[in-house]
């Protein structure tokens, strides 16, 4: 992110009337964190902002506040023509393409697009690109817009801010908790923002179905013969037999936990024949490089895609991509030791 970049955000916002945000399709902490932390911020500077995300925003942040504005889009907010909003605020979002919005890449319903995103293979497309791909989360780059409109001691709006944070770090826990990130983490801190609470709702936000689902899916857990690649899968029938039909946001993570795990893979069915497939690694290989096989992407260290074929199938190609990457690391590494 540059400072060109982060001042001619603030003049289009500035400069604005009416407004959308929206993010990526089955939004996270960050999602919906810079989501609310924009609609909070724009309704606080006088401006009409209205959430464009077409799938409903996860219950478990319903603790956040402001979380109402969001939650779920209106009718209207699916009927806009093309440009008919002065600017859409697109956050988390590597390309158009992965927007939850039914606009597609070519209709968009504004005149101009803020593209606020920390992933390193962000398309720019963008009239103006906020893009980092070294910082925690979206929701650390929009503070910056934030503070620039004299908003950064909101507490409502620095209790999203900081659960985008801590969601995308882990807790402050990943390889993605820099100092940077914990800078904006202290400014938002200041504001009063409970720690302890934001903990328990995402940490403690279990019901008994999700819990009997988890358990089944863990229960599904296979690896690989050395054990590098640990692999849970969560069926339709699976959420039929736990009366679960939930997020499944962090089950990977668990997998992690496993000692010997380099690579964690979460197959969550998502439709018939069809599978979503979250990735997470230890360092050795890029997690968005195998998601982007199979035409998916995200970070280094957790990625994701879709995946179309039977369970079997899919856990074969996906598993069998995941052996080849960790070959490939381990023969570079050869070579680098050699030469």
């Amino acid at each position: 992110m540059t400072d060109d970049a982060l001042q001619q955000a603030v003049s289009i916002i500035r400069s604005g009337r009416t407004f959308g945000v929206v993010s990526h399709v089955d939004p996270d902490g960050d999602a919906a964190g810079s989501i609310i932390a924009a609609m909070l911020m724009l309704r606080s500077l006088g401006k009409e902002v209205r959430s464009l995300q077409n799938d409903a925003m996860p219950e478990m942040y319903s603790f956040l506040p402001g979380y109402a504005l969001a939650a779920k889009t209106d009718a209207a907010s699916k009927q806009l023509s093309r440009g008919e909003l002065d600017c859409v605020i697109v956050f988390d979002s590597s390309t158009l393409s992965r927007v939850a919005w039914d606009y597609g890449d070519t209709a968009v319903p504004a005149k101009r697009v803020i593209n606020i995103d920390h992933h390193k293979d962000n398309a720019l497309f963008g009239h103006v690109n906020i893009v980092d791909g070294e910082a925690s989360s979206a929701s650390e780059l929009f503070f910056g817009i934030v503070d620039a409109f004299g908003l950064s001691n909101d507490v409502q709006i620095a209790t999203n801010l900081f659960t985008g944070i801590s969601t995308d770090t882990g807790s402050f826990s990943f390889s993605n908790t820099t100092p940077a990130a914990l800078r904006v983490a202290a400014r938002l801190l200041e504001t009063g923002v409970d720690v302890a609470e934001i903990t328990r709702h995402l940490e403690c936000n279990f019901t008994l179905q999700r819990l009997v689902f988890f358990g089944k899916v863990l229960a599904s857990a296979k690896s690989t013969e050395d054990g590098s690649i640990v692999w849970i899968v969560g069926t339709e029938q699976m959420r039929r037999e736990a009366a679960f039909w939930g997020s499944t946001e962090q089950f990977t993570n668990y997998v992690m936990k496993v000692r010997a795990a380099e690579i964690a893979v979460f197959f969550s069915q998502s439709a018939a024949d069809q599978y979503k497939v979250s990735i997470r690694s230890r360092g050795r290989i890029d997690a968005s490089g195998l998601a982007a096989l199979f035409g998916g992407g995200g970070h280094e260290r957790a990625a994701g895609c879709i995946v179309n074929g039977s369970l079997d199938s899919v856990i074969s190609d996906v598993i069998g991509a995941a052996r080849n990457e960790l070959k490939q690391a381990a023969s570079s590494r050869r070579r680098v030791l050699l030469d």
